[in-house]
């Protein structure tokens, strides 16, 4: 005999609720009243019963919030994956996937690497809804096989993430063309409970000594004040860096890093004179002189754009002009490509006094200024004749090249 689905919904309704206890228990031995409350656990424990059931909850997204799922034993029901996944619209979701059995391995590694591959690919389409996802397994090949599903992931609502594993089984460290590691906007209230820059720095480190090119990009992530790192040697593996909104204790340490491409800095005030490796170099809404200055006396590349950075002053063009060019003791020895945009707070003779003190060294190839201060014609006319590619676009629009 089948129950109609109204009446079996109803059954799982009051079977999914929190026991209350009895009015009459309240008055006689003082148990305190307490609200019905429901109780998702119990209704998917309900769930793994038999696919009628499943169906027959998956008619209310509120039975669909959390759900734990065992990769080893008979309990394992990707049906009950996939219908939580659809029963829950909209929901903000949890998810927990263990082993049933901690201490003693009921599956080999390719059976449990295939049965974690079953429910993240299930899981796929609704990452942006986790809040929670625990993975914990017996096998680190299991743990690994994780990432081509995570990777480039956007998982705005997640807090909690776990990923744990037991065994260390025989599974090579991954290789990867190009790998990029992003750590985006985490500021907690505690500073103390900031990300600690040597463990990341430690982490980094593992994976430029596996010989796999990395890109690492750093936005806006509160540092723990007392986990400064004074001395980072150069990684020989990355070739671009990216970081923005990055305290001025914590930049120089990443820049110290390499980035033999390609390295931005945005809104990153430096407290300590920094190296910076890379070919290429943007600093973008940099206020600070000082910082300016840290940022560039040491760089030796070729190709600089400053975007928006009222640092870059008359001062700073000072400190790039001196120095002995006989001897190639110029800041920014190798600049080649000088491109300057929204930068105001510098006059036109300080620059052309900058490419005069270059003549010798390594003359300015391309110039390009937008949005700059005022240029007189005779400075104007020194630059069309010394700089091989040249254009200046002042802040009131006209524009000269």
């Amino acid at each position: 005999m089948t129950l109609p689905t109204e009446l079996l919904g109803l059954i799982l309704f009051w079977a999914s609720r929190q026991p209350k206890p009895l009015p009459y228990l309240s008055r006689i031995v003082g148990f305190p009243e307490e609200p019905e409350e429901y109780t998702a656990p119990s209704a998917q424990q309900l769930a793994f019963v038999c696919r009628r059931w499943v169906d027959v909850l998956a008619m209310d997204p509120e039975y669909w919030k959390t759900l734990e799922i065992a990769t080893s034993g008979s309990t394992f029901v990707p049906y009950v994956v996939e219908k939580f996944f659809s029963a829950s619209r909209d929901n903000l979701i949890q998810f927990t996937i263990s082993p049933c059995e901690t201490t003693a391995c009921s599956s080999s590694p390719r059976q449990e690497r295939k049965r974690i591959g079953i429910v993240m690919e299930l899981m796929r389409p609704h990452l942006g809804r986790l809040t929670r996802l625990s993975i914990k397994a017996v096998y680190r090949s299991s743990i690994v096989s994780i990432g081509q599903f995570l990777d480039g992931a956007v998982m705005t609502q997640l807090t909690d993430l776990k990923l744990l594993s037991q065994e260390t089984d025989a599974v090579p460290f991954p290789h990867r063309i190009i790998l990029i590691v992003t750590s985006g906007r985490y500021r907690p209230a505690n500073p103390s409970d900031g990300v600690s820059a040597s463990r990341l720095i430690g982490a980094l480190r593992t994976l430029d000594d596996k010989r796999n090119p990395i890109d690492i990009d750093v936005e806006d992530v509160e540092f723990n004040p007392e986990d400064i790192v004074l001395h980072v040697d150069r990684f020989y593996e990355s070739y671009n860096i990216r970081l923005c909104d990055i305290a001025a204790d914590f930049a120089p340490m990443f820049c110290a890093i390499g980035g033999s491409d390609y390295t931005e800095i945005v809104r990153c005030e430096v407290a300590l004179r920094c190296k910076i490796y890379s070919t290429d170099l943007l600093i973008t809404e940099v206020t600070s002189s000082c910082s300016m200055l840290r940022m560039l006396q040491d760089w030796e590349g070729n190709t600089l754009t400053l975007d928006n950075c009222l640092g870059f002053d008359d001062r700073v063009i000072g400190a790039l002009a001196s120095g002995e060019p006989q001897c190639r003791g110029l800041a920014c020895a190798g600049l080649q490509y000088f491109e300057l945009r929204g930068c105001t707070k510098f006059s036109a003779s300080a620059l052309k006094r900058m490419c005069e003190m270059r003549l010798g060294v390594l003359p300015l190839e391309h110039l390009d200024i937008k949005d700059g201060p005022e240029i007189d014609a005779d400075i104007f006319r020194w630059f069309e004749e010394h700089v091989q590619s040249f254009s200046w676009n002042g802040v009131n629009g006209k524009s000269s090249e």
